[in-house]
């Protein structure tokens, strides 16, 4: 799972391993990679499930 902004240029990768079958929860601190705080705006997320891909918006408020 993995967060985007609305260039398409990945922002942070939240998850990277192959999980088992079950419920998970994620969150995002608003920041990159490296730690810095993202400025306010819309972004995406993109989850890959074996053959399927979930894409959805996220809205990053100003004061995370």
């Amino acid at each position: 799972m993995a967060v985007y902004n609305v260039q398409g240029q990945k922002v942070r990768s939240l998850v990277n391993m192959v999980q088992n079958t079950g419920a998970y929860s994620v969150q995002w601190d608003g920041t990159d990679e490296i730690g810095r705080t993202v400025p306010s705006g819309v972004y995406f997320y993109r989850m890959t499930t074996g053959t399927t891909t979930a894409k959805e918006t996220i809205s990053k408020n100003c004061c995370w």
